[in-house]
Order: C-alpha cells, then sequence, then structure tokens
C-alpha cells in the first residue's frame, strides 16, 4: 500500500456572507493531509466549522481559497460532474442523519450507490451482503429504514458509505444523534470496518473521549487546524 497522503487541504478557505451581517470567517487557513490506513479525529465544539471542513473534503462545497488534493490531483476547481465522478469513486460519506432511502430495504440502500458506479448486480448484492454482514445485519437485509432502530439505519449508512471501497472516509458526528451506549457501539463497528477495510478517515466528533481512541486529532481553532493531542489531554 502506498503511503502518499490520500488527501491533502493547503491552505483552504471558506467564508459565509450574510446580508444583515458581516462576513463569518469559518475557514481561514485550513491546512492538513491524511495517509492510507490513518484515523483522524477532527474535534470542535458546535459551530467551530467541522462540517463546512468536512463538505469542503468531500467535495461538495468549494472553497473560496486554498488547494483540495485528492490522489496528488488539485480537484477543488474541478467541474462538477468531474467532483461527482471523485466523490462516487474514491470518497464515503457518514452523516450524523442515515438519510436513507425510506423506500428502498436496508440491503437496497447498499446497492444503488453501486449501480451509480456502474458495478454489476451480482457484485453489488455480493458488496451489499458481506457488509450486513460486517456490521451484523444480516437478518435485516429485507427490512426498510422505519423497521429498524437508529442505531441499526446509522450501520446501514456506514455500509453503505463503504459499499464503492473508496480511499477516504468522511463521518460527520456519526453516533451524534444515538443515545451513549448505542453510540459506543457503533463507534467500535466504525472503527472495526475502517481497520478491515484499510482506508483513511476523517471523524468529526465534539467527544474527546471517541478521539481519543483514534491515531490523532485535529482541533479547529479559529478556522485553522492544529494538533489536538494537548486539548485531549487536557480534557478541554
Amino acid at each position: 500500500m502506498s503511503n502518499e497522503p490520500v488527501m491533502i487541504l493547503k491552505d483552504v478557505q471558506r467564508t459565509f456572507n450574510a446580508a444583515s451581517s458581516n462576513p463569518l470567517h469559518i475557514l481561514k487557513s485550513a491546512s492538513m493531509e491524511i495517509r492510507p490506513g490513518e484515523i483522524v479525529a477532527l474535534v470542535g465544539p458546535s459551530g467551530s466549522g467541522k462540517s463546512t471542513l468536512l463538505h469542503v473534503a468531500g467535495l461538495l462545497e468549494k472553497p473560496d481559497a486554498g488547494e483540495v488534493i485528492v490522489g496528488g490531483k488539485e480537484v477543488s476547481k474541478l467541474s462538477d460532474n468531474e467532483r461527482t465522478a471523485i466523490r462516487r469513486d474514491t470518497l464515503g460519506f457518514v452523516y450524523q442523519y442515515h438519510h436513507l432511502l425510506a423506500e428502498f430495504s436496508a440491503l437496497e440502500n447498499i446497492v444503488i450507490p453501486q449501480y451509480l458506479a456502474s458495478r454489476s448486480k451480482k457484485e453489488a448484492r455480493e458488496r451489499a451482503t458481506e457488509l450486513l454482514g460486517a456490521m451484523n445485519l444480516a437478518e435485516r437485509g429485507d427490512h426498510r429504514p422505519g423497521q429498524l432502530s437508529g442505531g441499526e439505519q446509522q450501520r446501514v449508512a456506514i455500509a453503505r458509505a463503504l459499499a464503492n471501497r473508496p480511499q477516504l472516509l468522511l463521518a460527520d458526528e456519526p453516533t451524534g444523534n444515538l443515545d451513549p451506549r448505542t453510540a459506543a457501539r457503533i463507534f467500535d463497528g466504525l472503527i472495526e470496518m475502517v481497520r478491515k477495510e484499510g482506508l483513511a478517515a476523517i471523524i468529526a466528533t465534539h467527544n474527546f473521549n471517541l478521539a481519543a481512541r483514534m491515531d490523532r486529532a485535529i482541533l479547529i481553532e479559529d478556522g485553522v487546524l492544529v494538533d489536538g493531542a494537548e486539548a485531549l489531554a487536557s480534557g478541554d
């Protein structure tokens, strides 16, 4: 496995302009890189810019300045179609809320992204079945989201994010809507799957206990990314 960075952010800036107030500078000069097999905690309180950073890294938003480099290629200024292809083939995204398609079964929710990546029906169903088994949901594949618990829904969402074998998983407070006991189980399963699949991951959280279990932590501080080791050690 190559140890070249999966993604590099260089001096990324993101500002939101509101007609009734001064510009809001969310990201001022955010820089980081992540390598294969590395799990990085993105730490900061609500409103610090974690989601914005993940949206930029996930090519859902374009930075106002700076570079987003994926596989050695600067991608932030590519066309929407080109960025969509990179998201589909290289990135996986887990949101705080699962965003499953209510009219489809758990297995179908995992199959559909693979169809969009031109996987065959047989290959897509085999991969979906494999992931459901790995998430201890083998018996729930034919259930629709409304028939699943919140924890089960989020496990399906994680499996869906892994369906196309991404190089980088981006997770935005993936256990934020769950009770502490369920959240701990889901987090354990997420880390286990990331390790098993051998991909890199950036997991946003405001929970320092969860962050301390990852390989390293990055803290968003006044729009800049800094080493979060000291903050984790102090518990601040």
